[in-house]
């Protein structure tokens, strides 16, 4: 037996042993990009802002507080970023914004956001993701991970778009949460690669207590494929808004 898997039979050993006084934990992910946006036939403002996107992405961080059957995930306030419309534009390239709960006992995720002036409470089932899990595997801060893939369906003014994201979870870690409502594999998820945007475990820490994670109970409650069908319709008056206005201004 070679050395290096002598240490991760010892790592496994012990993650198990451990595992069974774990009830609660807080992970907290950072991200980075591979953005490359400058482009001489876009304006020069926003090429202006968008130029600084990934020094922006590496400053957010995101907790994700968990127990046996339920997790919350979102971003970390902090007092020292300037939020000003860089910053905005960077949490639009950073892929998440809101609250995301998840509830392993009713197996759905409930993402709380504000759209169009309005607090919505969107519900997907965990189970709606279809991951392939593959045998590729790679340590991660000493952690043995394995690589999976699900696709994600996105409606865009151009269509429908499919993106193929990437997580590498590990099972000695027996609880399937992960960054931004993605959940659902056999261990808890280390990194995720999804537009360019790789998300990443910086720290974690377990609990042999169990903390106490409440579900959202303001908002509207809505479907995904309804919040995507609001969307739609606040879209669709928005251009016929600015459609008139043209008209009236030429006349």
């Amino acid at each position: 037996m070679t050395r290096k898997f002598i240490l991760l039979l010892i790592i496994h050993f012990f993650l198990n042993t451990g595992n069974s006084q774990i009830k609660s934990g807080k992970v907290i992910y950072k991200k980075t990009s591979e953005y490359k946006i400058q482009n001489k036939n876009i304006d020069s403002e926003i090429n202006e802002l968008t130029k600084n996107v990934d020094n922006y992405i590496k400053e957010f961080t995101y907790s994700l507080i968990f127990n046996k059957t339920h997790a919350v995930y979102e971003e970390e306030k902090k007092l020292n970023i300037d939020k000003d419309l860089k910053y905005d534009v960077a949490k639009v390239f950073a892929g998440f914004i809101g609250k995301m709960y998840y509830n392993s006992l009713d197996e759905q995720t409930i993402h709380k956001k504000n759209s169009a002036g309005k607090q919505f409470l969107i519900t997907s089932r965990i189970d709606s993701k279809k991951w392939v899990l593959e045998n590729s595997t790679k340590l991660i801060e000493n952690y043995l991970c394995y690589k999976a893939i699900t696709k994600d369906t996105v409606e865009t003014r151009k269509g429908k778009v499919v993106n193929t994201i990437v997580a590498w979870y590990c099972p000695d870690i027996n609880f399937s949460y992960g960054p931004e409502g993605y959940c659902g594999l056999p261990g808890l998820i280390f990194q995720l690669e999804k537009n360019k945007v790789l998300t990443y475990i910086d720290e974690l820490n377990f609990s042999k207590k169990e903390l106490v994670i409440n579900m959202p109970s303001e908002g509207e409650l809505i479907t995904k494929n309804e919040y995507i069908e609001f969307l739609k319709k606040v879209n669709s008056n928005r251009m016929e808004y600015y459609t008139k206005k043209n008209q009236i201004n030429i006349d």
